[in-house]
């Protein structure tokens, strides 16, 4: 996991020109997706079920699976 991170802070530093952007874009989405997933249990929990409000959780969790799985792999 350390490796992880500093590999991570790595692409998001001022050495890597080429493409930082897109790994600070990937590092905000890392931290977004869980809020997302938490607000989207609190909204099923407060108004009822929904397919839709399941399929966000379900969807937002496999997206922040994905990504780290793919940023493990590069």
């Amino acid at each position: 996991m350390k490796d992880f991170f500093s590999d991570l802070f790595y692409y998001c530093s001022s050495s890597n020109t080429s493409s930082r952007g897109f790994y600070i874009f990937i590092t905000i989405m890392l931290f977004a997706i869980p809020v997302g997933i938490l607000a989207s249990i609190i909204m099923m929990i407060v108004s009822g079920f929904s397919v839709f409000k399941l399929a966000l959780i379900l969807l937002g969790i496999a997206a922040e699976a994905g990504v780290i799985i793919w940023l493990n792999r590069g």
